[in-house]
């Protein structure tokens, strides 16, 4: 999913790339089932992704109370 930030939003120096933060998703079972992804450009977020390991292509975002945040 694409991101633009409003006009006259701040940069963040020095960001750039994927975060260096681990978005882990699990299913009810606990398996892990794939990830999100935050990306930066320019100092601003830019995308989120979902990349899951499974066959079937997700329609939809995670549902966050299936999610394992590290730093």
């Amino acid at each position: 999913m694409d991101l633009e930030v409003l006009a006259g939003a701040e940069a963040v120096r020095g960001m750039d790339g994927l975060l260096p933060v681990g978005a882990e998703v699990r299913d009810q079972s606990g398996e892990y089932i794939g990830e999100i992804l935050v990306w930066v450009d320019g100092g601003y977020l830019s995308a989120i992704e979902y990349a899951w390991v499974s066959d079937d292509r997700p329609t939809v975002l995670p549902d966050p109370a299936a999610l394992t945040v590290s730093h």
